[in-house]
């Protein structure tokens, strides 16, 4: 019998999370932090860029995307949208391709 598991040692994609610590809106809480909940269980590592504080990366952010919603997430430099998208991708078993989380087959004995 074949198991599915990650290996943690493959290389990942470069993920970017803009974000805000000091949103008042509840949606948007709720997406930023299912958005990283989703990348945690993925053990993938991203960058945070908190837009309430930096408002240098709240420019940049909305001058890549054209957008101000929130959260943006990025992979390898795209813009893949929001939560929402994140969590469509990752029912469709995209985010893994996208996320080069390497799926390896053990055999059990």
């Amino acid at each position: 019998m074949a198991e599915n598991y990650i290996d943690f040692t493959a290389p990942q994609a470069k993920v970017a999370i803009y974000m805000s610590s000091s949103t008042s809106l509840l949606q948007t809480k709720k997406n930023i932090q299912s958005t990283k909940f989703l990348l945690d269980c993925k053990a993938c590592e991203y960058e945070e860029y908190d837009v309430s504080i930096d408002k240098m990366r709240l420019h940049e952010m909305v001058e890549k995307s054209g957008k101000s919603d929130l959260p943006q997430i990025y992979i390898n430099n795209e813009y893949i949208g929001g939560y929402e998208e994140l969590a469509s991708l990752n029912e469709t078993g995209n985010l893994d391709e996208l996320l080069a989380v390497a799926l390896k087959t053990k055999q059990l004995l």
